[in-house]
């Protein structure tokens, strides 16, 4: 039984741009591909013009010279956490995708080739945090209250106009090996996050939080 990902967390990065070689076999053609820089990218968390796999998909559709009818799209597996390209009116190739930047973050650790009409990556991709269950432990209301004692022992106390809400929330990881993960009859046996650090995950990492199962790693989560 394949794990399902519920959430994710994602670390921004700057990425600086490149241009890659692609192959259309059919049109016998060979094509460079201009993927612009982006300050502040994210892999999936982000809106069009930061999200990497968009913005692979908008470059790979806006490549010079691209046949009429021939189009890209770059998704993300929400069974595997695996990115996959696929083209659309023809079959391709891009040799140097695993040597490359982006394609080095997006998972692809062997070249995209020989041509066909899509490839995966071989790995999940880097700054990405996959989580297989989220579950709430449910809000709780946090007042702040200062209290002291008098010389002769009576206590008394103020409470504070202000009050916070926190909710504690438990993450199941994702294993980073796809094999794995397609093995496992039990969700959350092993668990593994592909992203470099823990502490990358500061105040500037962005979350999706879709619907939960079971728990272990915890979060507490203020608003």
């Amino acid at each position: 039984m394949a794990l399902l990902i519920t959430s994710a967390l994602a670390v921004g990065f700057d990425y600086a741009g490149e241009t890659l070689a692609l192959r259309l076999q059919t049109a016998a053609l060979d094509l460079t591909t201009t993927v612009p820089a982006v300050t502040g990218a994210r892999v999936l968390l982000a809106d069009s013009t930061h999200d990497l796999l968009q913005v692979l998909q908008t470059a790979l559709n806006a490549t010079p010279s691209l046949p009429g009818g021939t189009t890209f799209a770059v998704t993300l597996s929400p069974l595997t956490g695996l990115v996959t390209i696929a083209c659309s009116g023809d079959t391709f190739k891009m040799v140097g995708l695993a040597s490359s930047t982006i394609g080095a973050v997006l998972g692809w650790t062997s070249a995209a080739s020989p041509a066909a009409a899509s490839f995966t990556a071989q790995i999940q991709p880097r700054y990405l945090c996959l989580l297989a269950s989220r579950e709430s432990a449910g809000w709780s209301q946090k007042t702040p209250i200062a209290a002291a004692e008098t010389a002769g022992g009576v206590s008394y106390g103020t409470r504070s106009g202000v009050v916070r809400w926190e909710d504690t929330l438990a993450f199941g990881f994702i294993p980073s090996d796809p094999a794995y993960v397609a093995s496992l009859a039990v969700p959350n046996r092993r668990r593994n996050c592909p992203v470099a650090p823990r502490s990358s995950f500061s105040p500037t990492a962005s979350s999706r939080s879709p619907p939960a199962s079971s728990p272990p790693n915890s979060a507490t989560s203020n608003t």
